[in-house]
């Protein structure tokens, strides 16, 4: 795995930079040209902004080492981050849906040629910016920014495609028309981030990982019995982590040393088959049974009254 932290976040910033700046112009061009698909593109884009400077920053949070208050370190700011800009996305869809939708009662007139222009112009900024930030798309915070570069990429053809369709026909019925597709294309896209976003803050086992095979691989180390009370959860997107207990062979006249060399080849086998680098294996487990794959939790308090 290759690792693109700081080169990854200085693009996330300079993104930020030169997005704002043209969100200005689109803006102001699209007032002009009284374009909606235009408008929505800008705002898109403005949305964006927030997107990539909250990404950027959060892209330098995670890489912050771990503290007593937070023992994991703060690899979840990435995703909660990832969960922010995907939220945003859908109030911009939500948004472009309502405008569509006016425009589609009380058409109103749009001039195509800067639409055309400014359009073309934002299409390759945006495949830029895209191209830019590919080198760190296995980051889920990174990809939610990514995935909102790609999708201003597609509004700008279709915001371009609507400015050949009013020139070509003369009908402004277009403008709205293809607003309501950006607008589709956005909820499609952003919901892959927001699940996932999810499914990490629900400590859902990862989708890579295929649990059944997981366990045959791990009990099929020599000296391991069986395994129960196994937890796999991901800190962040490319960051797995499991507890679990093994029953080893033979408990009564193992070693020390026994034990360590079952521990050290599990984990091996963790890290090369299932991509699980962080690992926590407990060889001792009085209270589960034998069967037992994933216990019950039940929470304790501190301090227990009785009423």
């Amino acid at each position: 795995m290759h690792s693109h932290g700081p080169a990854t976040g200085t693009r996330l910033w300079a993104a930020a930079v030169v997005t704002g700046a043209f969100v200005v112009v689109e803006a102001a061009a699209g007032w002009w040209a009284n374009s909606l698909a235009l408008v929505s593109d800008a705002g898109h884009n403005l949305v964006d902004v927030a997107a990539l400077v909250l990404g950027a920053w959060a892209f330098r949070m995670a890489t912050r080492p771990a503290t007593a208050a937070k023992s994991y370190g703060f690899h979840r700011v990435g995703v909660l981050a990832a969960l922010a800009n995907a939220a945003t996305l859908l109030l911009v869809a939500g948004y472009i849906f309502y405008e569509g939708y006016q425009r589609l009662v009380q058409p109103e007139p749009v001039q195509s040629l800067p639409v055309i222009v400014v359009a073309a112009v934002a299409l390759a900024l945006n495949l830029a910016i895209a191209r830019a930030l590919h080198h760190g798309h296995g980051d889920l915070n990174v990809r939610a920014a990514l995935v909102h570069m790609v999708g201003d990429a597609v509004a700008a053809v279709g915001v371009i495609l609507a400015g050949v369709l009013v020139w070509l026909t003369g009908a402004t019925l277009w403008d709205p028309v293809v607003s309501l597709l950006i607008g589709a294309f956005i909820l499609w896209s952003s919901w892959g981030i927001l699940r996932e976003a999810v499914a990490i803050l629900m400590e859902s086992t990862p989708g890579g990982v295929q649990m059944e095979q997981l366990v045959r691989d791990v009990e099929a180390v020599p000296g391991v019995r069986n395994m129960h009370d196994l937890h796999v959860w991901s800190l962040a997107s490319n960051l797995h982590a499991l507890s679990a207990h093994l029953v080893v062979e033979n408990p009564e006249t193992a070693t020390n040393r026994d034990v360590v060399d079952v521990v050290r080849r599990v984990k091996h086998v963790l890290a090369d088959r299932h991509g699980i680098a962080h690992a926590t294996l407990e060889t001792h487990c009085s209270a589960c049974e034998d069967d037992c794959l994933a216990c019950d939790l039940t929470p304790r308090r501190a301090h227990q009254h009785q009423h």
